[in-house]
This record gives C-alpha cells, sequence and structure tokens, in this order.
C-alpha cells in the first residue's frame, strides 16, 4: 500500500492505542516468527503499511471485546484509508494476538 503522507517519516502514532510503520524491520519479535510460520510471515514482508492497535489488558490470554474493540479501531483506519487515494500493494492481511511480560 502506498500511503503517500505516511511515507516521509514512519513510524508514526495516530493515538495512545494505535500506531502505523512501514516494514517489518525490528518490529516483529521472535516469539511472532515463530508463531506466524514462514507462509504468513512472507506475507508480511511484502507488506508495506502495519496498523498497529494496541492497549492493557486485564486477560490478554484471552481474545475479548477488548481485543476486538481494537481491531475494529485498525479497520476503520484501514478502511478510512482505502477511501483515499492509495495503492494496495500486498495482499491485506490480519493478525490478532496478544503479548504479555515476562513474569519475574
Amino acid at each position: 500500500m502506498h500511503v503517500p503522507f505516511l511515507t516521509a517519516s514512519l513510524p508514526k502514532i495516530v493515538d495512545a492505542e494505535m500506531f502505523v510503520f512501514g516494514n517489518l524491520g525490528e518490529w516483529i519479535k521472535d516469539h511472532w516468527k515463530e508463531w506466524l510460520g514462514p507462509l504468513r510471515l512472507e506475507d508480511l514482508h511484502e507488506a508495506d503499511l502495519f496498523i498497529v492497535a494496541h492497549a492493557p489488558s486485564d486477560k490478554p490470554d484471552i481474545l475479548d471485546a477488548e481485543h476486538y474493540d481494537l481491531m475494529s479501531k485498525a479497520g476503520m483506519l484501514f478502511s478510512g484509508l482505502l477511501l483515499t487515494d492509495v495503492k494496495l500493494g500486498a495482499r491485506p492481511t490480519h493478525v490478532k494476538g496478544s503479548w504479555s511480560a515476562p513474569q519475574n
């Protein structure tokens, strides 16, 4: 996806719960690489726009209403971008999940 107003400097913070960036680079951690698998990871490496919605959760291991609200928020931003003059490069893909800080 080519988004002219985003290409100048990424990542861009949309708000406290959402940011966008242009490629995986250092953003993808080893546990995600393992979880996604090589085929899905290849699709993600071809993408040039990532929308990330995030928030603290009381139950990060459960995909509940908090997760779906965040997915909806990211989806609305993506839909809004499609209403502008953007060019889709890679096939849109959706990844959802949680991350928990290691317990000491």
